[in-house]
């Protein structure tokens, strides 16, 4: 999963009081038991350290995609990806 909230904190427990492990921006997590519904989930960071991570700050990589480009001064949708 990768954590699109820049800032989310990544924390020893389920619960936003508890110390933080550390400050997630743009990176991947491994999501070591994915719990539908449940507002925390437990990940992994590359460096070995695990804790809980809000699930809304979550977003699986191959999620919903879309692709923009600036094209005369103006954003456009280029590409809109659905799945891997």
């Amino acid at each position: 999963m990768l954590a699109i909230e820049p800032g989310a904190t990544l924390h020893a427990a389920p619960d936003p009081s508890s110390a933080v492990v550390a400050t997630l921006d743009w990176d991947l997590v491994t999501v070591l038991e994915w719990q539908e519904g449940r507002a925390w989930q437990l990940v992994r960071l590359a460096d070995g350290r695990t804790g809980h991570v809000r699930a809304t700050a979550l977003r699986s990589p191959v999620d919903y995609r879309a692709g923009f480009q600036r094209i005369d001064g103006n954003w456009r949708m280029i590409a809109f990806i659905a799945g891997d």
